[in-house]
C-alpha cells in the first residue's frame, strides 16, 4: 500500500479513481484500511483533486449530471439551500446590523450568489459572506461575482478543517455547504457548530449514496463502464481490496441513488473520452469520495450537538420549503438531500 493507501493500478481503471482513504471513515475496515488515518491527511488527498481546479471544475460536474439525464444537480442543491436560508432568515433570525454567512467550499461563488439573491431585499445590504475554499483560482472567480453584484464578502483560501483559524468561534449566523462537505472521510461537524452563534443554523445540500462504503460496490460500479483495459482493471480491483459481497440497500430510493451516481460517472466518463484527460487538466474529478447515506449525516450532526427538530426548524418545515428534515430533492432517489441543523441557545437546549 502506498502512502496514499492506493492498492489498485490507476492506469488500469476507466478514469483516475483516487484514494480509498477518502471514503467514509466508518467504512475503513471494509477497505482494509487502518482506522487511525488522520483527517488532515485525507484533506491533503482531496486537495490533490480540488485545490488546482477553477470555475470550470464545477461546470464539468454540471455537464456530467446533464449527460446522465438529471439536469443540473449542483443548481438544484444550491437553489434548495438558498430557499432554506431565506425562510430561516424570515422566520427564525432577528437581523439587526449584520447577517454573517459562511459558505464552506464556496468554489466560484455561485451558491453564495443564489443565497444572496433569495434573501429578503431589506436583508441583502446587511449580509456579509465568508467564502472559504482551498482553490485560489475558484476564489478569484468568486471575487468577481461578488464584486459585480456589490455583495459584502471576504475570501478565505483554506481547507475547512482550518476554518477556526480564520473565522471567530461563535460568530456565524448561517453556515452553508453545497456539495462540499462530502469531501471528507470524517466530516468536521463539531467544528462547524463551534463557528456558529448560539441559535445559528447549518444548511447542507449534498450528494448521498452508499457505493463508496464498499470495494465490492465499487467493483459493481466499475462493471458498468467500457474501457480498453476493462478485464485487467476489474481483476486488478478484486485483487487489490477485500472482495466481500455486500447487498444493495433495502430502500428503493437508496438503491436508485446508487444507480444515479453511477449514471453521473458514466456521463463524466463520456466527457473524458471525448475531451481527453489532458484537456480537463486540473479540473478532472475522481470517484472515490466521502458520499454516504443521509442517515449518517443525521447521526454525525446529532453527535456533534446539532438539533434537527428544533422549534425553529419546524417553522421552516411549516413553510413547505422542506417536506422533511432531511429533505429529498428527487422524486424516486435519495441522491440529492438537504439537511438543516441548529445550534441551540443554552436556554433552549
Amino acid at each position: 500500500m502506498t502512502s496514499n493507501y492506493v492498492r489498485h493500478l490507476e492506469a488500469l481503471m476507466p478514469m483516475p479513481m483516487g484514494s480509498p482513504a477518502r471514503t467514509p471513515e466508518y467504512a475503513r475496515s471494509a477497505w482494509g484500511l487502518p482506522p487511525s488515518i488522520n483527517e488532515k491527511r485525507v484533506v491533503e488527498l482531496y486537495s490533490d483533486e480540488w485545490k488546482g481546479g477553477n470555475e470550470g471544475q464545477l461546470a464539468l460536474v454540471s455537464e456530467a449530471a446533464q449527460r446522465a439525464g438529471f439536469g443540473d444537480n449542483p443548481d438544484l442543491l444550491r437553489q434548495k439551500t438558498a430557499d432554506s436560508v431565506r425562510v430561516i432568515v424570515e422566520e427564525c433570525l432577528s437581523v439587526r446590523n449584520e447577517l454573517l454567512i459562511l459558505d464552506i467550499g464556496a468554489g466560484p461563488g455561485r451558491s453564495a450568489l443564489v443565497v444572496w439573491q433569495k434573501l429578503p431585499t431589506d436583508i441583502q445590504s446587511k449580509a456579509r459572506f465568508l467564502l472559504l475554499d482551498p482553490s485560489r483560482d475558484s476564489l478569484e472567480a468568486a471575487k468577481k461575482t461578488m464584486e459585480e453584484n456589490r455583495i459584502s464578502h471576504e475570501l478565505i483560501c483554506s481547507p475547512d478543517i482550518y476554518a477556526d483559524k480564520h473565522v471567530r468561534k461563535g460568530s456565524v449566523d448561517i453556515l452553508t455547504g453545497v456539495a462540499s462537505i462530502h469531501h471528507h472521510s470524517a466530516i468536521p461537524f463539531s467544528l462547524y457548530r463551534r463557528l456558529l452563534k448560539p441559535g445559528g443554523f447549518a444548511v447542507f445540500g449534498d450528494w448521498h449514496n452508499s457505493i463508496w462504503e464498499s470495494p465490492f460496490r465499487v467493483y459493481q460500479f466499475l462493471r458498468a463502464f467500457d474501457w480498453p483495459e476493462r478485464e485487467l482493471g476489474l481483476e486488478n480491483w478484486k485483487e487489490s481490496y477485500p472482495n466481500i459481497a455486500v447487498p444493495e440497500p433495502d430502500e428503493p430510493a437508496d438503491r436508485q441513488a446508487n444507480k444515479d451516481i453511477t449514471g453521473f460517472w458514466l456521463g463524466y466518463h463520456q466527457i473524458l473520452r471525448e475531451s481527453g484527460a489532458d484537456r480537463l487538466g486540473t479540473n478532472a474529478i475522481w470517484p472515490l469520495e466521502g458520499h454516504r447515506p443521509v442517515e449518517r449525516y443525521v447521526e454525525e450532526m446529532q453527535r456533534a450537538g446539532f438539533v434537527l427538530d428544533s422549534s425553529s426548524i419546524k417553522k421552516v418545515l411549516e413553510r413547505g420549503i422542506l417536506a422533511s428534515n432531511p429533505h429529498q430533492l428527487l422524486p424516486n432517489s435519495r441522491l440529492l438531500m438537504a439537511t438543516v441543523g441548529q445550534k441551540l441557545r443554552k436556554e433552549e437546549a
